[in-house]
Parts: structure tokens; sequence; C-alpha cells
């Protein structure tokens, strides 16, 4: 069994600490909002896969075989969720000209949870998962609840981590031009990362 653990602690932290929509998201609002006030977004999305893997492993993947117009629909979807998300990133002003606006706001729970519920991205890489250390181990019921469970704490961690990154990013933004540089840039990489998805097979 331990060995099966270990594989699918790196087989999770592989998928979830590489740069993906979730991810850029994070470290966008790190570095204009701070790291704490991104955690809301970071527990949102690790929920959201947690759900995610949890729905893999207890048999999903039959499910999409039969139907794979969920799997086109959510790409499409989930794309233009996350064009919204870059225009909002790229729209955003520096922390310095926040502190009086009251409509500006970093990426709360529930957008976390959707970016990530409507990220393809995050779909294949559980349904991925499942069939490799749930499905193909028993009790499988065992390995599912060790797999959830873990998909959640290294999501969160991950997230989290470039949420960090954003916020020393944020020491270095000294301003406001600097600032709408790395929103520009970071708005331009999520946009560019959705059509990437949008356009593969």
């Amino acid at each position: 069994m331990l060995s099966v653990i270990v594989s699918m602690f790196v087989f999770l932290l592989v998928a979830a600490i590489t740069p993906g929509p979730v991810n850029i998201i994070s470290t966008s609002s790190g570095a204009t909002y701070g790291f704490a006030r991104t955690l809301p977004h970071a527990t949102g999305a690790s929920a959201a896969y947690c759900l995610i893997c949890l729905l893999a492993g207890m048999g999903l993947s039959g499910l999409l075989l039969a139907y794979p117009v969920f799997l086109m629909g959510l790409k499409y979807l989930g794309g233009g969720f996350l064009l919204y998300m870059a225009w909002r990133i790229a729209r955003a002003r520096p922390m310095s000209q926040l502190e009086n606006d009251s409509a500006a706001r970093p990426p709360k729970f529930l957008e976390g949870f959707l970016t990530q519920g409507l990220n393809p991205k995050a779909w294949l890489a559980a349904l991925s998962g499942a069939s490799l250390y749930v499905a193909a181990h028993e009790p499988s019921e065992t390995y599912l609840v060790i797999y959830v469970g873990m998909a959640f704490a290294i999501c969160f961690f991950s997230i989290a981590s470039w949420a960090g990154m954003g916020r020393i990013l944020q020491g270095m933004l000294t301003n406001a031009r600097q600032s709408a540089i790395f929103n520009s840039v970071m708005g331009g990489l999520l946009t560019v990362t959705v059509i990437m998805m949008l356009v593969g097979n």
C-alpha cells in the first residue's frame, strides 16, 4: 500500500503544482491582493478538485465515455469562464489603488470552485488518477478516501504556494506601471492557456 500512496502523492503533486489556469489566477491574486486574501480562492478550487476526484473514483469515467458531449461542453463553458477571469486579471489595478475601491476584490471561494470545477485539465487528471490508484486496487473504498483527502491537501498547498509566489512578486512591483504590466502579462498567459485548451484535442 505504501508504494501506491507514494506514487499517488507524486501524481497529485505534479498535477496540482504545474502551471495552469487556477495557479495563474492565484499568482495574480497574490500579487494584487496579498496571500491571505487569496486563500478563499485556493480553498474553493481545492474543494472542487476534491469533489471531482470523488466523482471520478466512484466511476464517473464510464459515464463520460458513454456521453463524451459532457467533456466537450465543459471545455467550452470552462473556456468562457476562464476568459472572463483573464479579463478581470488584466484590468486589475495595483493594491495601492484598491484601498478605497469597494468594487475591487480578490477571487472568492465560489470563483475558485467554478474555475477548478470548469477546468478540463482538472477533470482529466482526476479521472487518470482514479483509474490508476483507486479502481486498480482493493479495497477501492480505502484508496478512494486516501485519494480524495490527499487531493484536497496537495491541491490547497500547491495553489497557496503560487499565491505566496505572487505575494513575493508584489514587493517587487514598486509602482502602478509595473503592476499594470504584470497584470496584463498574467491575463495574457491565462488567455493563451485557454486558447491552447480550446484548440487542443
